[in-house]
């Protein structure tokens, strides 16, 4: 299985990690290290998580 970033998700997932990192020095690296875990669970093991649609599941975050 392949994986890219939608260029918006891109974006907003760049954003965000800002966002953490001017909360507290080190929070956007964690963000950024439990979105790269999602994603490598998701690759890992296509049937995780929960089902949104037919089509979509969702892993939620910690």
């Amino acid at each position: 299985m392949k994986f890219q970033y939608h260029p918006e998700a891109a974006k907003e997932l760049t954003s965000s990690i800002q966002y953490y990192e001017e909360k507290s020095i080190g929070l956007g690296a964690e963000f950024l290290d439990e979105i790269e875990e999602a994603i490598a669970q998701a690759l890992a093991h296509p049937q995780s998580g929960s089902l949104l649609t037919e089509q979509d599941r969702r892993i939620l975050l910690d």
